[in-house]
């Protein structure tokens, strides 16, 4: 694979999207993920020199959590202290497949904190209860609303 520099930042040419490969399609059913297993990896991608690598790892990841039968690292293996996070499949791949879709290492590693704070952190505000940290997995979240109203108000 080529790896060229842009303004002193690795940049990787688009590559195909290998999670929309073959028949899987991620559901809104929930997982749940061991806990240590997920932040030791998202630890070690956080340090990885190399995009590639990353990418890599990240493949390897949404290989294992497509269902039980291949999670050979045992993300999905539930430990008897129920240390788990608990996390739609969709809302899980979408966030990977953003990190996947990085053009530079800085931006990936940039989704890899963005989505360890969305695991770790709850962030509401006095409005509403929605997590802001994870407001991807909420379906009924619409954020064109303003384009909607817009269009019903001036274009009919």
């Amino acid at each position: 694979m080529e790896v060229f520099k842009v303004a002193n930042k690795l940049k990787t040419p688009n590559l195909p999207n290998l999670f929309k490969s073959g028949n899987f399609t991620p559901s809104d059913r929930k997982l749940f993920i061991n806990k240590s297993k997920i932040f030791s990896l998202t630890d070690k991608l956080k340090t990885d020199q190399s995009l590639s690598s990353l990418k890599n790892s990240v493949f390897d990841l949404e290989s294992n959590l497509r269902n039980v039968k291949n999670d050979k690292a045992g993300f999905l293996n539930i430990t008897s202290n129920g240390d788990t996070i608990t996390i739609s499949q969709k809302y899980l791949f979408t966030q990977l497949e953003q990190i996947i879709e990085s053009q530079t290492l800085e931006r990936a590693k940039y989704y890899i904190e963005r989505f360890e704070k969305s695991l770790t952190q709850v962030k509401t505000n006095k409005i509403n209860d929605i997590n802001l940290n994870r407001w991807k997995e909420y379906e009924d979240l619409r954020t064109d609303s303003l384009w909607i109203i817009h269009n019903l108000l001036f274009v009919n």
